[in-house]
């Protein structure tokens, strides 16, 4: 074995500091960056699934968000969602919890 591969690492990070809160779903759709790279590449450009952005309140009381993107689309605008996020150097860090993940 090599050892952990990188996504395994952040599982694991997110398992042993991540914190569970709610946040709302403010935005869905592709990012500025996306927007940018299929501006500049066309049809050579690989579609990614849209980003959601999720607005919430740190344990501290702060407002924050996180970007992530999700391949289903089950979710709207304006719906309450379960994530669990972490303090980054550069701000914050998540993901929204699938109903099982929720519950630990």
């Amino acid at each position: 074995m090599f050892g952990l591969s990188r996504a395994e690492k952040l599982k694991k990070h997110f398992d042993k500091n991540g914190i569970n809160t709610v946040g709302e779903i403010t935005y869905i759709g592709n990012t500025p960056v996306d927007q940018f790279f299929a501006a500049q590449f066309g049809a050579q450009w690989e579609e990614k699934p849209p980003a959601i952005t999720v607005k919430f309140k740190t344990l501290q009381g702060e407002d924050a968000e996180i970007q992530c993107r999700i391949v289903d689309n089950t979710y709207q605008a304006g719906e309450q969602v379960q994530i669990r996020y972490i303090k980054t150097e550069n701000g914050y860090c998540g993901y929204i919890l699938r109903e099982e993940e929720s519950s630990l």
